[in-house]
């Protein structure tokens, strides 16, 4: 399994949010993993997928870092 996930999925990409779920459930990541996603100010993504929270949300002009933990 993996202690850090970068995404950088492309903008126009809807099903961001899904695909951020399919990672925290998979075997990929574990208790203590971070799972960083590069996504637009237009896509909304949850506070929370599975036992993974967002710990920290950085807007850049259209530009957002969502961090879970």
């Amino acid at each position: 399994s993996y202690s850090l996930v970068l995404m950088d999925p492309p903008y126009a990409v809807e099903a961001i949010s899904s695909l951020v779920d399919r990672i925290a459930a998979s075997s990929l990541v574990q208790a203590g993993s971070t799972i960083v996603v590069e996504h637009s100010r237009r896509v909304e993504l949850a506070d929370g997928y599975g036992s993974f929270k967002r710990a920290v949300l950085r807007r850049h002009g259209d530009t957002c870092l969502s961090i879970y933990r």
